[in-house]
C-alpha cells in the first residue's frame, strides 16, 4: 500500500485518491508523507560531514571525521572534540567546547565550478567574544563567525553579510545556515529558511578548511567556537532555491 501512496501523490489524480481513503488509510498516508524526507542533492556536492557517519574515536575522543560525499576528504581532529548523542531530532552532534582549542582541518582539491554553497546545521552553546565556525586558510575564503554577541555573519575577501543583534534563539536552538553565490548574482545568507541579507561578493578561493575555529593564514588557529555541529554540506555551485529548501526540510530544524 505504501507504493500506491507514493505513486498517487505524484499523479494528477491525487486529490480524487485522497477523497477515496478511509480513516485508517488517511492516517497511514499522512505517516508516509511525514517520513518521506528528501536527501540533499548530490549534484556538485564536494564535501559532506555528518555527525552520524564517518566518525573515528579513541578513548571517547574524536580523531577524524570522514567525508560522506563520495570524495576522499578526511577531517583531522585536534585537541579532543567529542560526539554527543540525541541532539537534533535524535541525531548526534560533534561538540567543541571553545576552551581546549578543539577544531578540525580538511582539504578540498576538487573544488571547481563557478559557484559556491555552504550549508551548516548546528547551534552555538556560547556567543562571547569573536569565534569562527567554518573558515579557509586563505584571505579570499569564507569565514562563518559571530562577533561579541552583536552580529552573526560571513566574510569573504573583506566583504561581509551581517545580521544582528543576535537573539538568544541562536544559542538555545539548532538552526540551518546557508550561504550561496556564483559569479553573476548576489551572495545570499539564509537562516532557517529565511533570506537574511544579500550582497555582491567575490567568488572565494577555497582549498583547505578549518571547522570550529578561525584560521590565521599560516599562524595557527584562533577564535575557537563553543558549538554542536550536526552536518556540513559544501557544493561547487550555487544551489537553486528549491534545492536549498529541500535541504532545510531535510534538516528539520524547529523554528
Amino acid at each position: 500500500m505504501g507504493v500506491r501512496f507514493i505513486k498517487d501523490i505524484n499523479s494528477s489524480n491525487k486529490f480524487r485518491f485522497l477523497r477515496g481513503l478511509n480513516a485508517y488509510e488517511k492516517i497511514k498516508f499522512l505517516k508516509t508523507i511525514a517520513t518521506s524526507i528528501v536527501e540533499p542533492t548530490t549534484d556538485g556536492l564536494v564535501a559532506r560531514f555528518k555527525a552520524d557517519a564517518g566518525i573515528t574515536e579513541s578513548g571517547g575522543i574524536i580523531t577524524s571525521w570522514a567525508d560522506q560525499s563520495g570524495g576522499a576528504s578526511v577531517a583531522t581532529a585536534y585537541n579532543g572534540p567529542t560526539l554527543i548523542t540525541n541532539q537534533l531530532n535524535g541525531r548526534p552532534a560533534v561538540y567543541m567546547n571553545g576552551i581546549d582549542q578543539q577544531y578540525f582541518t580538511f582539504s578540498l582539491n576538487n573544488f571547481i565550478g563557478d559557484g559556491r554553497t555552504c550549508i551548516i546545521i548546528y547551534k552555538y552553546n556560547s556567543m562571547v567574544g569573536q569565534k569562527g565556525i567554518l573558515d579557509t586558510d586563505n584571505s579570499d575564503g569564507y569565514i562563518f563567525h559571530y562577533n561579541s554577541n552583536l552580529y552573526y555573519y560571513i566574510e569573504n575577501n573583506g566583504d561581509s553579510l551581517q545580521i544582528g543583534p543576535v537573539s538568544g534563539d541562536f544559542i538555545s536552538n539548532y538552526f540551518v545556515e546557508t550561504v550561496s553565490t556564483d559569479v553573476d548574482t548576489l551572495t545570499t545568507l539564509r537562516i532557517n529558511g529565511i533570506d537574511k541579507t544579500s550582497n555582491l561578493m567575490a567568488l572565494p578561493v577555497i582549498g583547505n578548511f578549518v571547522i570550529g575555529a578561525r584560521s590565521s593564514q599560516g599562524d595557527g588557529e584562533t577564535e575557537f567556537v563553543d558549538a554542536n555541529i550536526v552536518e556540513i554540506l559544501i557544493y561547487n555551485r550555487k544551489l537553486s532555491n528549491l534545492e536549498i529548501q529541500e535541504i532545510e526540510t531535510y534538516a528539520n530544524v524547529p523554528v
